[in-house]
């Protein structure tokens, strides 16, 4: 499953995160399940892939449509991770002391550097910048 950080404005696609832009006019994103319109919220590069990002204006929910070049290629839905589930998300992937160690950084007080220093390379690896998260989990 795809999953939006709505916070960071990144998807995370197979484990790495893209960044996107966020829609500014309320465009047409295609039909939800339910019957109701989508609207675009985001557009992601990744590769040779376009991923464009829509939300239901009745029930919410998400749903990403993937294009190879400009021709149609799967939709899949997405789960939306927002400001609170962000930092359980965070929690659940780079474990709880490199989440300590974060969240003691963001606000400025004593942190274990070991346990950062796993959290940074972890982040990394996902393609997440620490700075953008730090602001985020403050």
């Amino acid at each position: 499953m795809i999953k939006l950080i709505e916070p960071l404005k990144k998807l995370i696609i197979d484990g790495l995160a893209v960044s996107g832009e966020e829609v500014e006019d309320q465009l047409f994103g295609g039909f939800c399940d339910c019957g109701s319109l989508m609207y675009q919220r985001f557009w992601f590069a990744k590769e040779s892939e376009k991923i464009l990002v829509s939300e239901c204006d009745r029930c919410w929910k998400y749903k990403a449509m993937i294009f190879n070049s400009h021709s149609f290629v799967s939709h899949q839905s997405v789960d939306v991770i927002g400001k609170h589930d962000f930092i359980e998300f965070l929690q659940k992937t780079i474990g709880n002391r490199e989440f300590e160690a974060l969240l003691r950084k963001s606000k400025n007080e004593e942190f274990d550097p070991l346990h950062y220093s796993k959290a940074k390379k972890m982040l990394a690896s996902m393609n997440l910048d620490v700075e953008e998260v730090l602001n985020q989990i403050k």
